[in-house]
């Protein structure tokens, strides 16, 4: 018979103790909040204030045994916002991973109450991320995480209009949101009023610009009564592709306007040329455009010219109120004798190829004169009268 020393079996309990004691350390681990769970420098990722609100997102979109979850902070587009991409640690697919907006209290409650319904109608149409959690207090969403990239440096293909066709046909066939307030022509004469307080200083031509926005605004009205949601900032950021799929995201700018608003907005934005222009209309319209709708979209695109080029302007002077003397003697034969400054589309296709900026005050005044000067050669001509008469037959 083999003998047993009688130090075996309390050697058995010890490793069988310490396995459990580590076992329940692994597992009480697990049970500490997903927040807590991070390093030390991602949870300093997190503003101190919205650290509570953070921690009971991630408790909501993670089940116990909580993972380990990586966070990671992206450069955000907007002030008083920031954005984060969570995942498990380990994971590697986007299954588990979400994308976290966080606005902070200086957002408006109507702009969160649009941020987060134009983001809910997209998740429903299937045009956008899923969402899966709003904080109680709605300063926090967080959608699907989409693997895959925006149009930023990417050409836009006719698989992307068509996709984008079908989504604004599905996007206005739901009913307007009551929160969604602005529309294209409103924040254009918003601007050119702003504008227009510098008239007793330098020029009267921001009234000749308030007008030609009035007259397109008048005759949407007659046309096209019926309001639809628009986005009303389909940028190159703000329309992501993830393989054969095309999502809109970013709702910051939402709002109720005509069908062909963002159509205009993509157009001018995008750069897109007539032959694209003509495919996007045609996947919307689901069938050849008539004359009306091309005009209609004409309309559209100028009105976008003109909001952009009077955002940029008044956005230069914000950066450099002192520095307005660009705007003394401002009117169309100068702008058209400018050769400092190229047309829209020769400009357009260096931004888009990066070669031209947005950042300090000179650029943005660069971008509102070029697309003023487009805005005002087109008001001025013989097709803007056309464009409008066609509409109106």
């Amino acid at each position: 018979m083999t003998s047993v020393t009688p130090l075996t079996k309390p050697k058995k309990l010890l490793a069988l103790g310490l396995t459990l004691c580590l076992a329940w350390g692994i597992y009480m681990q697990a049970l500490r909040s997903p927040f807590d769970r991070l390093t030390e420098q991602e949870r300093a990722l997190v503003p101190q204030e919205e650290q509570a609100t953070f921690a009971q997102a991630l408790q909501q979109l993670y089940t116990l045994p909580y993972p380990r979850l990586s966070l990671k902070n992206i450069k955000a587009g907007h002030a008083n916002t920031y954005l984060y991409v969570v995942k498990p640690e380990n994971a590697s697919g986007p299954e588990e991973a979400y994308f976290i907006r966080v606005m902070n209290k200086q957002y408006s409650k109507h702009k969160r109450e649009r941020i987060l319904r134009g983001t809910k109608s997209a998740d429903e149409l299937g045009i956008g991320p899923k969402v899966h959690y709003i904080s109680p207090d709605k300063h926090l969403i967080a959608v699907a995480f989409i693997p895959g990239r925006t149009l930023r440096g990417r050409p836009v293909s006719k698989n992307i209009l068509t996709h984008l066709g079908a989504h604004f046909r599905a996007l206005h066939q739901k009913p307007p949101e009551p929160s969604f307030k602005r529309s294209l022509a409103s924040r254009s004469k918003y601007y050119a009023r702003n504008l227009k307080k510098q008239q007793n200083k330098h020029t009267p031509l921001f009234e000749e610009v308030f007008e030609a926005i009035v007259k397109i605004e008048k005759a949407f009205k007659k046309t096209e009564p019926q309001q639809v949601i628009a986005h009303l900032d389909l940028h190159r950021d703000n329309v992501m592709v993830s393989g054969q799929n095309v999502y809109l995201i970013d709702w910051e700018n939402a709002g109720t306007d005509n069908r062909f608003t963002d159509l205009g907005i993509f157009s001018h934005l995008m750069n897109l040329d007539t032959d694209q222009q003509a495919h996007l209309l045609a996947s919307y319209m689901g069938a050849p455009p008539t004359l009306q709708e091309q005009a209609k979209l004409k309309l559209m695109l100028n009105l976008a010219r003109i909001k952009f080029g009077l955002w940029a302007l008044e956005k230069a002077l914000k950066m450099e109120p002192k520095e307005d003397n660009f705007l003394i003697n401002l009117n169309l034969e100068s702008l058209r004798q400018n050769n400092s400054i190229p047309g829209g589309p020769e400009y357009l296709s260096a931004y888009h190829k990066d070669e031209e900026k947005l950042i300090t005050a000179k650029d943005f005044q660069k971008y509102g004169m070029i697309f003023l000067r487009e805005f005002l050669l087109y008001t001025n001509s013989k097709a803007f009268s056309e464009d409008l008469e066609t509409i109106q037959r």
